[in-house]
């Protein structure tokens, strides 16, 4: 479990360009698989692709075709998650491992951003792709923004994909949703000691300046440089700052996210929520935007 946990970190703490997401129009999709309408559906030769829509963009995606075309199926799969590099791996992948579940109807999350039904019998192979949901996340304690959807964002201090969220969409998001009364954000810690020493130090500094009331502040500093006194000092925080550092229920509340995070089995850092769905396109404004608008929807 902890060499599983080793690598997810530290794949997922490398900055990655944009990621297969499930949070386009039908019409992209439409476009790029060929599919011409037929009644309430969508017809690719013998295959019939249906969708769930919230706010205009692609919520759960069904695909029926014959058992036989895996390499159609695999193809339309990874258009599904807006990606065609690797259909080669998923055909096979189809061939040997979804065909000894066919006869289950087994549900299984081949991502950390979407899940999928799978149904694979004689006479067909029925797949769904959707979106994925997570609720039971426990408690927010530190939020900002006043009204709109939650995001929340399960994050390391001593990530470089954590720093480039914090430094660069963040800013963003900020300035078009939070302040705006569109978008809250919850920060919660997540990270893997094993590979970074200085996240849990850092993670107890940035919960003391909560109680100097100025998190926002001090946590973006943080996620520049991880000079916990130095950041201190330019905020003016007051004595018991340093008393906080050593204060043993600090560390149970850090804690306690980041036993949250692993119980659900959040892929690393950082894992990004907006409303219940995963983001894993997190670095991409447009499928953000386009995962609070589906929120934003889903909340009324």
């Amino acid at each position: 479990m902890k060499k599983l946990l080793f690598i997810l970190f530290a794949l997922n703490c490398l900055l990655p360009p944009a990621q297969a997401q499930i949070a386009f129009t039908p019409a992209e999709f439409i476009q790029k698989i060929g599919a011409k309408k037929v009644g309430s559906d969508w017809k690719v030769g013998q295959a019939i692709i249906r969708f769930e829509t919230l706010a205009g963009y692609a919520y759960k995606i069904e695909y029926i075709g014959s058992p036989t075309d895996t390499r159609f199926a695999a193809k339309a799969f990874f258009l599904m998650m807006n990606n065609i590099s690797s259909v080669d791996v998923l055909e096979k992948e189809m061939k040997t491992d979804w065909i000894k579940k066919k006869d289950l109807g087994t549900f299984f999350s081949p991502g950390s951003s979407y899940d999928a039904e799978v149904d694979w019998s004689s006479s067909r192979l029925r797949f769904k792709v959707m979106a994925r949901e997570i609720t039971n996340l426990g408690q927010d304690r530190l939020i900002f923004g006043s009204s709109g959807v939650l995001m929340r964002v399960f994050s390391s201090f001593q990530c470089p994909g954590c720093k480039a969220f914090l430094t660069k969409v963040l800013p963003y998001l900020t300035q078009n949703y939070i302040n705006t009364g569109k978008l809250r954000y919850s920060y919660r810690h997540y990270f893997a000691s094993s590979i970074h020493s200085q996240a849990l130090p850092a993670a107890i500094a940035a919960e003391c300046s909560a109680r100097q009331n100025k998190f926002w502040e001090y946590h973006l500093l943080l996620a520049q440089s991880l000079e916990i006194m130095v950041h201190a000092k330019a905020l003016k925080f007051n004595s018991s700052f340093q008393k906080c550092l050593s204060d043993p229920t600090i560390k149970q509340i850090v804690m306690s996210d980041f036993q949250i995070a692993s119980a659900l089995g959040l892929p690393g850092t950082p894992t990004v929520l907006i409303g219940p769905f995963v983001v894993k396109s997190k670095y991409d404004i447009r499928v953000v935007e386009a995962f609070i608008k589906m929120a934003q929807v889903l909340r009324k």
